[in-house]
């Protein structure tokens, strides 16, 4: 079967748009009468998990998963997604080379990352190859701050919440370095004006960011990340405000 999709969403704009279109391609292929060929991608899994106006909180594997509910409103809070413009390339190569190192610190663990000990990738962090620790650290740390998002979720702390989105961007940042100048430089001025905390979505090297922000607060973290933009000769961002309408943040 050869199939022609038309789509609008932002290929490369780390929004697991790939994902998107394989879950579209197979509903058709259902509503056809037409068995499912392949196994379901994780990203897919996790996308048909969903449920309105929660987390959704993944385990090892998006089969386990659990669900934490999230009253932005309640909190007085907005979430803008903003698209930097920038697009990761997985065939210019930086993409696969950090998911070769990952591969990498997995093989001399004997283990999956996500299935290490935090003593194993405590070890790990601290050995000699530099670039494998800072893989590790970024693992070790982003475990501790998945574990505290869901309890923040729980009792409805905004500021901690918006912290570990920070912190959680930082990690991508100096260890994983998944980010680029760009995308950091809008972090910094969506901060500075006033959100509570701001996170790169997807895979990294190009792409969007999630921003909370005080919901009377919008218009001046956008004209912040504008003035950056124009500053640093980069792509004006694009914003969409996001509801939970309809939705359901990932926290994995």
């Amino acid at each position: 079967m050869d199939v022609l999709t038309d789509r609008d969403f932002r290929a490369g704009a780390g929004l697991a748009s790939r994902a998107a279109e394989r879950c579209a391609v197979r509903r058709a292929l259902v509503a056809l009468g037409q068995a499912e060929p392949l196994p379901q991608s994780d990203a897919e899994l996790t996308a048909r998990l969903g449920r309105p106006g929660t987390a959704m909180v993944v385990g090892t594997s998006p089969r386990n998963v659990s669900h934490v509910a999230l009253d932005l409103a309640a909190w007085g809070l907005s979430m803008i997604l903003l698209d930097t413009g920038a697009r990761h390339l997985s065939s210019d190569g930086a993409l696969p080379a950090r998911r070769r190192v990952l591969d990498e610190a997995a093989a001399r663990l004997g283990t999956s990352l996500q299935a290490a000990t935090p003593e194993q990738l405590s070890e790990m962090a601290g050995g000699p190859d530099p670039v494998v620790s800072r893989c590790a650290r970024h693992v070790i740390t982003e475990r501790s701050r998945v574990a505290a998002a869901v309890q923040v979720l729980t009792i409805g702390d905004v500021g901690a919440l918006g912290e570990l989105m920070t912190a959680s961007h930082s990690s991508l940042s100096r260890d994983l370095r998944t980010t680029t100048r760009p995308v950091d430089r809008t972090v910094e001025a969506a901060l500075t004006a006033g959100a509570v905390g701001v996170r790169m979505t997807g895979a990294g090297l190009g792409g969007s960011l999630l921003v909370l922000v005080p919901t009377n607060l919008e218009k001046e973290v956008l004209v912040a990340v504008n003035e950056a933009a124009a500053h640093g000769g980069f792509l004006t961002p694009r914003p969409t405000p996001l509801t939970l309408a309809g939705r359901s943040w990932v926290v994995s």
